[in-house]
């Protein structure tokens, strides 16, 4: 019997059903979607990062290149943790390259067929190479011309020339175009070097072990450089950023919808009044009216729920398509996630379900015939209560404290307080706003046309404040979001550029090792360099802990006390000069910035005593010592780098033997040669492990692309909830209008034409947008400049241009709301209207 009245109920009201029925869809819609696009973006995250890095979590070589006997691979491979391990075969060492003049042709690798797969690459044409064959990449063979089965002639010193075929090419990808693949064991024979192996490749059973199972492998074999594939993390980790903005969406979201759902079930049970209360009068228990409310939820719920399910599943052919349109993400397949969807639907069905089971029981409560006589109460605005005027005094004051102390703490106390004031608030300003909206409504119009309009705004104004929230919150995340996000990129941007103020750099993968010096000299005809020597862990003799200025990191124990310990590098000083204005005279001691300088109480021409690290534990260690020929401002290299000191290159290289750099900047070039200077320093990184190069425009290209996806996240939230207050909005009037419609017919029949009736309807939706726009705006811009002074922001800025507009676009969209309702004086006779109960 309930479930009969309840789905006649629903069929009875088509136009209330149909508004409930979109709003509970478009909620489980909007949880399904969001779920299905996480679950898209990760699988095209983690292909994109594949295709990029390769399908491995380690790489692992030895210092100074040395090679993995099989005892030792056998040993990483039965390691707790790792679930596979493959090897790579290098014949020829960066030094080796030097020494027979190698450096410009291919870069020989030993690989087996999985080795294509790991890294992520695929052969085009022909097949992987046994024997005398040889592997080329699409590019290369295009250069020169080459075809699949050409016999070529290639060097393999000391060991001669040998005759090779060409037995395929494989896919292009940036920094393989000059790799030469052999089968492994062939250039292993060839070199007579069976079974060894100079790089080794691991999966790990577990991500999370990473760590662990590089701590393992380090205990094992000694002197390695492991590669723990930083970029891949950072890339990961970038991802795991927008899951918080994603997940962030979502309960924004959730809540608008809920405050929307409720919000349309009130009204709608307040209008069915009369239809609850007769069947009271037939002999319905309050337990009755109750189990019939939750029926009709339940139902509209299931529809709704099967809509959101199919159309979600649907999504999956789609969602591939708007990852690589709007991020650029690669399309890939992905399994779609049933049990989170389902558990999510079935948690937000039961909340609504809680949540009409409350109304429900306050409707049931209502006598029949206390339902059935009472008209339409004005609902009166409350006076000011205590708690109110304490949270308006409290904000006032902690906002002025915040302004005049200029602390942290308290520009995040003023900024929490303001924007939960802003909603606890809103029945106070509200009416305020109204008021002053209405006078100058009369000003334009008439006067006594602005009164009616307050007042039959104000009548409602508990239906009304949940859709101003829905309008409030609307707009200061869109404000505060866009803000944010804004001054987060502009800032990141300018540390990269003050961090980074050369595009490129080439740094050794180990700092006190560093790289051949022929491999930055080989590129100094092309563009102007500035090379760095390798670092040296130093002692400063003459300087303990009681003479520093303020607290300093790096403590070594020397002779019984603490002295300053810090890093020296090389400096070639005729490079230097390029960048600072240091003589050659100022290039035979030691240079530092002004800040180190005064942190560690020196003063120019002082001399600077100092033991080399490794030797600090001697009796009696050898002192340097040089004197401090130049002090600068600021650190050429960069902001960061200002507690680095330089010595000169050659006594660096003549008293320690140290003839590596460990770092080269380029300096900038001509238009017509940054190109092929880009690929010839991506070419140089991908040939050793030894350095790795740094792109500051790469690095900004991503920053963007990073905003670009959060961007493109909060504006679909802003949209989305925009959109649910729009609706709700809507609804709220066209109740007020159905619900009022004799008294708004009574006025047309003696005191008022229809266009007036309609600008009386078309005022009320205006006004209600305007000021829930000017409520948010204002209260999100000031929550907004606290919350970047709390974060110490350097750059604080308003977003104007969206502010701006919301304040144009909200009277426009709060006329055509009403449009729809306007049409409905003109469709219902006068006469009908007058006599409709």
């Amino acid at each position: 019997m309930k479930w009969r009245l309840g789905w006649r109920s629903i069929l009875a009201h088509p136009k209330r059903s149909w508004m409930l029925f979109l709003g509970v869809t478009f909620s489980f819609l909007l949880l399904g979607f969001s779920q299905v696009f996480l679950v898209a973006m990760e699988s095209s995250v983690e292909q994109t990062l594949s295709q990029q890095f390769g399908d491995f979590d380690l790489r692992i070589s030895k210092e100074k290149e040395g090679r993995f006997s099989i005892e030792e691979q056998q040993k990483i491979q039965q390691l707790s943790g790792v679930k596979s391990l493959f090897s790579l075969y290098r014949p020829y060492s960066a030094q080796d390259r030097e020494r027979y003049q190698l450096l410009v042709t291919q870069s020989y690798y030993g690989i087996e067929p999985i080795t294509l797969q790991i890294e992520k690459l695929s052969i085009t044409e022909g097949s992987f190479p046994k024997g005398t064959q040889v592997l080329f990449s699409e590019r290369y063979m295009k250069q020169t011309g080459w075809k699949v089965g050409d016999q070529i002639t290639m060097p393999f010193p000391p060991f001669g020339e040998k005759k090779v075929v060409i037995s395929g090419m494989f896919s292009n990808r940036e920094g393989t175009e000059r790799f030469a693949f052999f089968e492994k064991a062939w250039l292993q024979s060839t070199f007579q070097q069976s079974g060894q192996a100079t790089s080794l490749f691991v999966r790990v059973s577990d991500i999370q072990e990473k760590e662990k199972v590089t701590q393992l492998i380090r205990q094992m074999v000694p002197d390695l450089k492991i590669d723990t594939r930083k970029q891949m993390e950072e890339a990961r980790e970038s991802f795991s950023g927008l899951k918080p903005v994603v997940y962030g969406t979502e309960v924004a979201i959730l809540l608008a919808s809920w405050i929307f759902l409720i919000s349309t079930l009130r009204l709608q049970l307040q209008e069915r009044q009369h239809e609850l209360a007769s069947y009271r009068l037939m002999g319905a228990s309050h337990a009755t009216l109750r189990g019939l409310i939750l029926i009709e939820i339940g139902i509209l719920l299931v529809l709704a729920m099967g809509v959101a399910l199919v159309v979600s599943w649907l999504s999956t052919r789609w969602m591939p398509w708007v990852l690589s349109t709007t991020m650029q993400l690669p399309a890939s397949s992905f399994v779609f996630p049933w049990q989170m969807i389902l558990l999510l639907f079935m948690g937000f069905s039961l909340l609504l379900i809680l949540s009409g089971l409350l109304l429900g029981n306050q409707v049931a409560k209502i006598s029949p015939i206390q339902s059935i006589q009472e008209p339409i109460r004005m609902e009166k605005m409350g006076t000011w209560r205590w708690w109110q005027v304490l949270l308006i005094s409290l904000t006032i004051i902690v906002s002025v404290v915040a302004m005049l102390g200029n602390q942290q703490e308290v520009y995040l106390a003023a900024a929490i307080l303001l924007l939960i004031s802003s909603y606890l608030l809103l029945s106070v300003w509200f009416p305020i706003l109204l008021k002053a909206s209405t006078w100058f409504w009369s000003i334009w119009k008439k006067k006594a046309e602005g009164t009616f309009l307050y007042h039959n705004t104000i009548r409602h104004h508990k239906k009304t404040l949940p859709i101003l929230s829905l309008i409030l919150l609307s707009c200061q995340i869109g404000v505060i979001g866009i803000g944010i996000f804004t001054t987060i990129g502009k800032e990141s941007e300018q540390k990269l550029l003050s961090e980074h103020p050369y595009r490129y750099l080439l740094s050794a993968t180990n700092q006190f090792q560093g790289y051949p010096k022929q491999i930055s000299e080989s590129l100094a005809d092309r563009v102007d360099t500035i090379s760095l020597g390798v670092d040296e862990f130093v002692l400063l003799v003459d300087k303990t802990d009681r003479d520093l200025r303020e607290e300093y990191g790096t403590l070594m124990l020397y002779q019984g006390k603490q002295h300053i310990a810090t890093t020296v590098k090389g400096m070639e000083i005729k490079e230097f000069q390029r960048v600072t204005k240091l003589t050659d005279e100022m290039g035979k001691g030691v240079v530092m910035t002004k800040e180190f300088a005064e942190l560690l109480g020196y003063r120019l021409g002082d001399t600077m005593r100092f033991i080399r690290e490794g030797e600090s534990k001697e009796r009696a260690p050898k002192i340097f010592s040089l004197p401090i020929t130049a002090i600068l401002e600021t650190n050429p290299f960069g902001k960061g780098r200002e507690l680095e000191i330089f010595l000169p290159q050659q006594w660096v290289e003549e008293v320690w033997g140290k003839k590596n750099y460990s770092e080269t900047f380029f300096l900038s070039s001509k238009p017509e040669q940054e190109e092929q200077l880009a690929k010839t320093l991506q070419q140089l990184a991908t040939q050793s492990t030894d350095f790795t190069l740094f792109d500051r425009n790469a690095a900004i290209q991503e920053l963007e692309q990073q905003l670009n996806q959060r961007f493109f996240f909060l504006g679909l939230t802003i949209f989305l909830l925009w959109f649910i207050a729009l609706v709700g909005l809507f609804s709220l009037i066209q109740s007020s209008f159905l619900q009022r419609s004799q008294e708004f017919a009574m006025l047309q029949a003696v005191a008022i034409t229809p266009r007036q009736s309609k600008r009386l309807i078309t005022g009320e939706g205006i006004l209600l947008l305007w000021i829930g726009t000017i409520l948010g705006i204002t209260s999100a811009g000031l929550v907004h400049f606290f919350l970047l002074r709390a974060l110490e922001a350097t750059i604080v800025e308003l977003p104007w241009i969206l502010m701006i507009l919301l304040l144009e676009v909200s009277p426009i969209l709060g006329f055509l709301l009403t449009r729809s309702i306007r049409k409905q004086i003109d469709q219902v006779p006068l006469l009908q209207r007058l006599q409709k109960e």
